[in-house]
């Protein structure tokens, strides 16, 4: 691996603990329509867009909405549950950022969330200063686990595959960052539940530990 230049975050369940939220969200949307779901019938799109996701449950559950009219009540409750969630920043992340800031490692958010959504949770957490980059799972054509996110981080980062280091708590998320020829840690979050951390290159229950890691590379 070339010298570490940049270093690439997975948002929900790596910058703060939020699956559970857009669990709880996406359950409630279902309710409306009757539909009685639960953590079974949505671990399989941890990772993956929203996007993919609702188009995959109005088929699946023969919605009568759309999934745009879906994805937009979605992520409009979610942003206002997330206000009054109390919900904290994962533990070390700010050590973590302080450190590659003192580093002059570039960063970016890739995330297959929706922009709004992004920027609502890193106001949230107080990160804003230190991402360079955000790219959102709306503006690139193929979602994770495809590479399409990483390689479009690093494009804008002006750095190559292999200057890279994905942060990923998704079985989905690291198979896109190793598809993309980055080097990846899997984040152990113990809410992300069968995840598979199989492909990373390191794997990590506390954030603070990738200060080490980086100093390897």
């Amino acid at each position: 691996m070339s010298k570490l230049k940049a270093v690439l975050f997975d948002m929900d369940g790596v910058l703060l603990d939020s699956e559970p939220l857009h669990d709880k969200i996406a359950i409630l949307v279902l309710q409306k329509f009757g539909i009685e779901a639960n953590h079974d019938i949505l671990n399989k799109y941890v990772g993956s867009s929203s996007k993919v996701m609702w188009e995959d449950l109005v088929v699946r559950f023969s919605l009568p909405s759309t999934s745009e009219e879906l994805l937009d009540l979605y992520w409009k409750t979610i942003i206002d549950e997330l206000k009054i969630s109390g919900i904290q920043a994962s533990e070390g992340i700010l050590v973590l950022l302080e450190n590659l800031r003192a580093s002059k490692i570039v960063t970016a958010v890739a995330s297959s969330s929706r922009r709004d959504f992004i920027l609502a949770v890193m106001d949230y957490i107080g990160i804003a200063g230190y991402m360079d980059e955000i790219v959102d799972g709306f503006s690139i054509k193929n979602g994770k686990p495809a590479p399409d996110i990483y390689l479009e981080a690093a494009r804008r980062l002006g750095v190559k595959s292999d200057e890279c280091l994905v942060i990923e708590d998704s079985t989905n998320g690291i198979n896109a960052g190793k598809n993309a020829g980055m080097k990846v840690v899997g984040y152990d979050n113990p809410t992300s539940l069968g995840q598979s951390m199989e492909r990373a290159d390191y794997v990590v229950k506390r954030l603070v530990q990738v200060v080490d890691i980086i100093q390897e590379l």
